[in-house]
């Protein structure tokens, strides 16, 4: 019996067989030994056979996984590796890299000849191993069938347009396989993000491990500022600069880089600076990230999650942590407030109603409702909303279901329905109640909520509105909306509340039906106003 050499042993080993025996062609289109780069590097050292990789381009992740499945299917038996891509061009540029390695394994006593039992243009099969290497494109109606795949890697996977191709092929993977998704951001839509995000949630048990690789981390991304020119990092790169990230060279390569793209708007997806950045801002977010993720770290949790409930003597709070009512300020003597919500038909799994409650005199958003309700219901809910927050302002959104929601409203006769007749120029500045929502009104809510947040002068306490603010994007369609498998409903809502705040004469806006005198109140969690279905102003009870 033969026994092994240490030479043996390191051929195992997929690094030492690689460096050894791979070559491959470099940026400068020179052919040279494949060694690995320094993001291939630390790849190598952290990997597990759970792998989510989001990078910035041509660093090399490509041919590293297919050279170690390439290795796998050398050296060890039954392997069955697969590479699977968004398009046609991708799936050739795979597997002619592939061959490539196949075809130059070489060291200096000479070039290490591979049997092939079968070389056809999707498929590569070792008899010696009985190994095979596949490498498809997305949406092949073969793929992955019958097949029970040992190494997987998916390549550019938040690009495929079927995204379910990916739940697909990782079902054809054995128990122990090792899987590799490696990609460029494409928004926060996609499976891609939902799966990054479990990996990175410490509450979550997911078994996939994330990978982040900056556009800095390329030592090739660097390029020497000429001596007649005075170079200024913009704020982005000064930041980095300050953080001791980055240096000047690489600094001027990322902005002579960024304005030789005819879309500017795509730089950040393909050179990221972190994942955050990489997801969102590859959607060409309305909002200032950098002032969104100031706020987000100013945000905190509630004081109080429930329901408010009416029981024809006072408007109570019901504790309950599943409760679509959050509260971070309890109305407060002599404040006034305002009520803007967006109304959503009321089923599950669609579009959600949100209402925002803002202090008039601060713009702080003080409690945020958000749920599934019927909008006839939703109208009473906002009533008892009001009725807590001392009788506030309340401006619906009139759209499809808004008009259910106004009419609920105005058939309770609550006294504060916010008129907006000059946003209705054609209606002979009648009584109208409610904002309208169309192209001219829509622009005006976005302006006012992206106002507020370059200004600061709206204070957001609730982590999902920025959230949302975080993902509303212009699509292909140049129309400001939520990214792909996102809401945008707290963004509308809060639209019109700064709108509201900053453009309406709120004090003057009443529906026109005689306000009743407001009650002293005694504030504690049960608020203020009056029970909705006696009529019966109150004192809160402490």
């Amino acid at each position: 019996m033969r026994t092994k050499t240490p030479v043996d042993e390191k051929i195992m080993v997929p690094r030492f067989f690689i460096e050894t025996f791979f070559w491959i062609i470099d940026k400068a289109r020179r052919r040279i030994p494949f060694l690995f780069n320094i993001s291939q590097d630390r790849y190598y050292k952290t990997m597990t056979h759970f792998d989510l990789i989001l990078k910035s381009r041509k660093q090399g992740f490509s041919t590293l996984i297919e050279a170690i499945w390439l290795h796998q299917c050398l050296l060890f038996k039954n392997t069955r590796a697969v590479v699977i891509s968004q398009d046609l061009d991708s799936t050739k540029r795979h597997f002619d890299r592939i061959k490539y390695f196949l075809s130059n394994m070489e060291t200096s006593d000479g070039k290490f000849v591979v049997e092939l039992d079968e070389d056809s243009q999707k498929q590569l099969k070792f008899p010696k191993t009985n190994s095979s290497y596949y490498i498809g494109t997305a949406g092949s109606k073969a793929f992955g069938r019958g097949v029970d795949i040992t190494h997987l890697h998916i390549s550019e996977a938040a690009h495929f347009q079927n995204q379910e191709v990916l739940t697909g092929v990782l079902e054809a993977c054995v128990t122990n396989a090792w899987r590799v998704l490696e990609t460029t951001a494409n928004g926060v839509g996609e499976a891609f993000y939902k799966m990054w995000q479990e990996a990175i949630d410490k509450d979550i048990d997911s078994p996939w491990h994330p990978h982040f690789f900056a556009w800095y981390e390329d030592p090739t991304n660097t390029l020497e500022v000429p001596d007649d020119i005075h170079y200024k990092p913009d704020h982005k790169m000064q930041q980095l600069l300050d953080r001791r990230i980055i240096e000047v060279n690489q600094a001027y390569w990322y902005e002579r880089k960024r304005s030789e793209m005819p879309d500017k708007a795509l730089m950040v997806q393909e050179h990221p600076s972190d994942a955050r950045e990489a997801f969102i801002m590859s959607g060409r977010p309305a909002f200032d990230q950098d002032k969104l993720d100031m706020k987000r770290g100013l945000c905190k949790p509630p004081q109080y999650v429930g329901e408010l409930f009416d029981d024809g003597r006072k408007i109570k709070l019901k504790y309950d942590d599943d409760g679509e009512l959050k509260i971070w300020k309890v109305p407060r003597n002599e404040r006034e407030y305002l009520i803007s919500a967006d109304v959503g038909e009321g089923v599950e799994g669609g579009d959600y109603s949100v209402a925002h409650v803002f202090d008039r005199s601060s713009h702080e958003q003080v409690a945020v409702w958000r749920g599934h309700l019927d909008p006839g219901d939703f109208g009473r809910v906002l009533i008892d909303i009001g009725y807590y927050y001392n009788n506030a302002n309340l401006l619906p959104e009139l759209n499809n279901h808004g008009y259910a929601t106004v009419e609920a409203i105005k058939a309770e006769e609550y006294p504060h329905l916010v008129n907006t007749k000059d946003l209705w120029p054609d209606d002979g500045g009648n009584i109208r109640e409610g904002f309208p929502t169309n192209e001219k009104t829509r622009a005006k809510l976005i302006t006012a909520a992206r106002n507020s947040i370059e200004d600061d002068s709206g204070f957001i306490n609730d982590i999902g509105t920025i959230d949302e603010l975080s993902v509303f994007v212009l699509n292909k369609s140049n129309k400001f909306e939520a990214q792909k498998g996102f809401h945008d409903d707290r963004v509308i809502s809060y639209g019109i509340g700064m709108y509201a705040l900053k453009h309406l004469s709120l004090d003057d806006s009443y529906s026109g039906r005689k306000s009743p005198q407001r009650a002293i109140i005694t504030q504690s969690v049960a608020g203020g106003g009056r029970s909705r279905r006696t009529g019966r102003r109150y004192r809160s009870a402490a």
